[in-house]
C-alpha cells in the first residue's frame, strides 16, 4: 500500500507521511528516490472554497485521528484512510461532499443546494453547493459523515446446538 501525503489536523506538520504501520510521521521521501506515485497538488481554490476549507478545518480540530490530504486535487478529510468530507468542484460550482446515512439522504435531497454525488455509484454520499450550505449544521453533518467512514462492528452469531 503506497504511503500518502497527509496533514493531520492537530499536532502534525503538512508534508508528512502517516501510514497504518507507523503512526509516527516521518519526512516524505522524494518521489524519484522511493518510486512512489506523487499525489496531485491541491487545485486552485476559489474564495468560497477557501472559506469553506477554513470552516471545515476549524470544526474538525477537536476530532482525533483526522487526516487532510489532496484527492484528485481536492482537499479531502479522512479517517482510517476513508474519505468523509471533500471540498469539491462539480459543474463549475464549489460543493461539500459528505457521507450520508440512507434515512437522511431523501430528507437532504429535498433541501435546496443538495444533489447526489456524481462519483458515488453506491449512493452513500451527497454534495451541497457551498453557497446554499447551512453552516450551522456543519459539525453534526461532519460527525455523522465521519462515523459512517469508521469501520462498523461486525455482528457475531453463535450457533445454538439443535435440540
Amino acid at each position: 500500500m503506497p504511503a500518502r501525503r497527509a496533514r493531520r489536523v492537530a499536532n502534525v506538520k503538512v508534508g508528512t507521511i502517516a501510514t497504518k504501520k507507523s503512526p509516527v510521521p516521518r519526512p516524505a521521501p522524494s518521489p524519484r528516490a522511493s518510486g512512489a506515485a506523487t499525489t496531485k497538488p491541491i487545485r486552485e481554490l476559489t474564495a468560497s472554497a477557501l472559506a469553506a476549507l477554513a470552516r471545515v478545518r476549524k470544526a474538525l480540530a477537536a476530532m482525533s485521528n483526522i487526516e487532510e490530504s489532496a484527492s484528485f486535487g481536492n482537499p479531502t478529510f479522512r479517517i482510517n484512510g476513508k474519505a468523509f468530507a471533500v471540498i469539491d468542484r462539480y459543474e463549475e460550482r464549489d460543493c461539500l461532499w459528505l457521507r450520508v446515512a440512507a434515512p437522511d439522504r431523501e430528507h437532504l435531497l429535498e433541501r435546496d443546494g443538495w444533489f447526489p454525488s456524481p462519483y458515488d455509484p453506491r449512493q452513500k454520499a451527497l454534495c451541497c453547493s457551498l453557497d446554499r450550505f447551512d453552516w450551522r449544521r456543519l459539525k453534526p453533518l461532519l460527525r455523522a459523515s465521519r462515523d459512517l467512514a469508521l469501520p462498523q462492528p461486525r455482528l457475531q452469531f453463535r450457533l445454538r446446538p439443535r435440540q
